[in-house]
């Protein structure tokens, strides 16, 4: 029995599946059936990865681990977690399979991003990219991965991507950010005129201009904030957020009494 379906759940293709009033369930939606698929694939990896970093505190909580920590000893510690094999590997190359049933498709835009996200091979997040590029230039995921375009793709290709999501994407924050990025392309070329830095320059201040308030813009303005508000010595900028039980508070509030701030990330 397929482990995503439950026990009384009709697997696809079987004679129960698919819409009311017979017909090919899968015939207005070529993406359903392979979505389908990764759903309970995605969530098969999970539960690898859960136990795959239950193995990794175990290792480092074990007697042997310790000693060799204590002993500096490099090649025994390699040793010891050579022993157990990261999820990634087998699952990427079974989303890699998926991927080529769902071309052109939702679906496939959902694949691919896992892809992206969970190998840092050079070669294949280039064709990851170039797919999507190629197939799914309009698509409302492109934000989060302006900045992977020209790090995988090169100055060139990816400049050409860059500049087909100015054209072809109807999301302005996409828009925005792949002017953004065409223009510090441009600004920290070697290669690059003064005239064309310059005119790159021009085109980051108008983003800010008509568009202060968006990510890009905020992203733009950034190091002159850092220079002109975080400096030692200066007045912090007000911070507001929520407490623990749900309250508000600004940073305001705790003026005269020293005070910790901890920004982080998760990427």
């Amino acid at each position: 029995m397929d482990p995503s379906h439950g026990g009384s759940s009709p697997c696809p293709g079987s004679p129960r599946s698919g819409p009311r009033g017979g017909g090919s369930p899968w015939t207005d939606d070529p993406g359903r059936l392979t979505r389908n698929r990764r759903e309970p694939l995605a969530a098969s990896f999970e539960i690898a990865k859960a136990e795959y970093d239950a193995k990794v505190k175990a290792i480092v909580a074990s007697d042997e681990y310790k000693k060799l920590r204590e002993a500096r000893d490099s090649d025994g510690l390699r040793k010891l977690r050579s022993k157990l094999v990261h999820p990634n590997d087998e699952f990427y190359k079974r989303f890699e399979e998926l991927a080529k049933t769902q071309v052109g498709t939702d679906a496939e835009v959902k694949t691919l991003l896992w892809m992206l996200s969970h190998t840092r091979d050079k070669t294949k997040n280039v064709a990851t990219i170039e797919a999507l590029a190629e197939r799914h230039i309009k698509g409302d995921f492109w934000e989060p991965q302006l900045r992977l375009v020209t790090y995988y793709l090169g100055a060139e290709k990816g400049a050409a991507v860059l500049e087909r999501l100015v054209k072809e994407n109807a999301d302005l924050s996409i828009q925005l950010g792949a002017r953004e990025a065409l223009a510090n392309g441009v600004i920290r070329s070697k290669t690059a005129t003064e005239e064309q830095k310059a005119a790159a320059q021009a085109d980051l201040d108008d983003i800010v201009a008509k568009y202060p308030d968006s990510l890009p813009a905020l992203r733009i303005q950034a190091p002159n904030f850092v220079k002109t508000r975080l400096q030692i010595g200066m007045e912090a900028p007000d911070i507001i957020g929520k407490d623990v039980d749900g309250n508000d508070i600004k940073l305001s509030d705790y003026r005269g009494r020293v005070v910790v701030l901890d920004f982080w990330g998760d990427w």
